[in-house]
This record gives C-alpha cells, structure tokens and sequence, in this order.
C-alpha cells in the first residue's frame, strides 16, 4: 500500500480526531479548502483512509437536544445582529490636528518574505515619528503561506521562520503603531493570524476586513474621509493601477481619498468626478516586497528603486479640495509640503 505523506497524514489524524473538516482545520491552524484538498489526495493514494469521499464538505449538525429554550437562542442572535448593523452604519472617528499633518500609507510589508525591504521600512518608520504622521495599513504584513495547498510549498523558499516572522510583525506594529489596519489577503491565508494581530495591536486602531472606511477629524477646520483597502475588486487593469479607485468613486462617490495596495505598483493621481463636483485623492502604495519574482509579474514595475509607500500631507483649513491633500511617493517630499503649510500659517 502506497505511504501518505505527512501533511496528508496529519490532516487524516485531524479529521479523524475532530470528526470534520471544520474543526480539524481550525485545529491544525490551516484553511479548510486546503486541508480538503490533503483529504481527497490522501483519498487517492490510500482508499477508505477517511472518509472525506462521501463526507459533506461542513461537519454534520450534532443531534443532541439544546440546553435551553430556542427562544433564548433566538434573542441572543437577534441582539448580535442588531449590534453588527449598527456597527456597520457607524464610521469611525480618528483624530487629527486643525492645522497640516502627515498620513503614511504603509502596505504589503511581507516581513518575512527574502525580498522584503525592511530597511526601508525602519527609514519610513523613523520619518514617520519625525512627522508625528497618522499610519495606515493595508494589510499582508507576513506572507503567511498556508501550512495546505500548492503555496504550502512557498515556506521553504523563505528563510525567516514562523516565529521570527510574528516577531518582525510584533516589530513593526508596536514601533509604530497604526490608527487603522485593513486585513489583506495574505492574513486570511492561516486562520490563526488574524486573531494573533488582534492581540496585538493596539485597542485604539481600527480594523477592518480588506477595507475600512473611515473620517479624520479635527477640533476645527473640515473633515477627510478615507477609504483605505487592500485593494478595490472593481475595476483591474496593469496598465492603470488606479482603475479601481475611480470605479469606487464613481459607485459610491463617499470618500476624499481612496487608498489601496495589492498589486505591488504605485501611482496617485486627482480625478474630478462630475456627477459630485468632488476630487477626490486616488493613490496606490507599492509595498516592501521588491525583489520578488510574482510580485514584479503582477505588479509589472520590475524591482526598479522608488517609494515603497504613499505620503499624504492634508490640511484641515482649506476648504478646497486642490489645496487641501497632496500625495508623494517618499517621505521628503512630504516634509517639503508641510513646512511650506506650516511656514504660511505662520506668516
């Protein structure tokens, strides 16, 4: 009889263990598509082993009676809901000075990943604490390749472990800490990193799953509404990196500035849109993970030198959208633009 192989093994003895996909995947730390995929390989190489063949692919329903009323049940699950839409309705508040700041726009960091430019990083972090500047993540800060599956194979072309790898995240997120970070892809990859950068993270930052949408607000002046997401899924072109932003306008038409990362290229650009007479900002930050073969296949820019990250410089007391939020691709040019703001001010 033919040998499984320790991962099918491993996610044979977990189902067995657990009684379904649901639990053991949870129990191994992996998605429950890939541990699927170890059950039906195993299936072939060793028929009856399990019996993922005829299984559902969700455990089955135990068929013990409750312990309480289903009208407590009930009630219980219409308060959760009731929370959540209002939740939902409810767009967070992060404070911000009246006069000019700073925002850094910080995605795809890939910490772990051999092509990661953590050098540039810790540059971007110590400019960011000299500008007191608001950080923004967009999410994929590990690679977090699936333990299941065909990326399973990708943990051994990286030389940073799993542990080094949360450790470089803790790092980065308690360095500087930010006020809001969107989940990416990468982070959905193994269940477990979710919850762990919850943990982490400060209680003040906000989160979101792949976008948040959310407002600066200061004492005086007007307000900056910001859409930050891993990525915009209307809209894709490589020739036009910020398709995607202007379809989001044009749908909903709600934010001053649309922020989104992914697709490991960059750009920003002011877009008038006329059926609201806004100009809103669009800008797409490239990440840390420069010297890698996929991310210069979708990202189309080579390992080419540059900004790593968006740089916005927004001003509280101009009512003009053209006069109120500047985009740069590095930190100097950001500097320039706020002690120019700030020297007005004071004149």
């Amino acid at each position: 009889m033919n040998r499984l192989s320790n991962a099918q093994l491993a996610a044979v003895e977990a189902f067995r263990k657990h009684g379904g996909v649901r639990a053991a995947a949870e129990a191994l730390g992996m998605d429950r598509r890939g541990l699927q995929r170890l059950l039906r390989r195993a299936e072939v190489v060793q028929p009856g082993c399990t019996s993922v063949g005829s299984a559902r692919s969700d455990d089955s329903p135990p068929h013990e009676p409750i312990d309480r009323p289903v009208e407590e049940v009930l009630a219980e699950r219409v308060a959760r809901i009731t929370r959540r839409s209002e939740e939902s309705i409810e767009t967070p508040v992060v404070g911000c000075p009246s006069g000019p700041f700073v925002v850094w726009h910080c995605t795809d960091e890939h910490l772990d990943d051999n092509g990661s430019r953590i050098d540039a990083l810790a540059d971007d972090m110590g400019a960011a604490r000299r500008l007191s500047a608001s950080r923004l993540c967009g999410g994929d800060i590990l690679n977090n390749w699936p333990l299941g599956g065909r990326l399973a194979g990708k943990w051994a072309e990286q030389e940073a472990t799993l542990p080094e790898g949360l450790a470089l995240a803790k790092w980065s997120l308690n360095h500087y800490p930010p006020d809001v970070y969107a989940f990416g892809n990468h982070e959905k990859m193994n269940a477990y990193l979710k919850e762990w950068l919850l943990e982490v993270m400060p209680r003040r930052t906000v989160v979101g799953w792949w976008s948040v949408r959310f407002v600066y607000r200061p004492a005086q002046g007007r307000s900056f509404v910001v859409t930050l997401a891993h990525d915009f899924s209307q809209g894709k072109s490589w020739f036009h990196p910020l398709h995607g932003h202007i379809r989001e306008d044009l749908e909903s038409g709600s934010s001053d500035i649309y922020l989104a990362g992914h697709l490991h290229c960059e750009g920003s650009m002011a877009f008038t849109n006329a059926k609201t007479g806004r100009r809103p900002l669009f800008c797409r930050s490239r990440g840390y993970k420069q010297f890698d073969g996929f991310a210069t296949q979708i990202g189309k820019g080579g390992n080419a030198g540059g900004g790593h990250s968006t740089w916005l410089v927004l001003d509280p007391r101009e009512d003009c959208d053209e006069r109120a939020m500047f985009a740069f691709a590095d930190w100097r040019g950001a500097e320039a633009m706020l002690n120019g703001l700030v020297n007005l001010q004071a004149v």
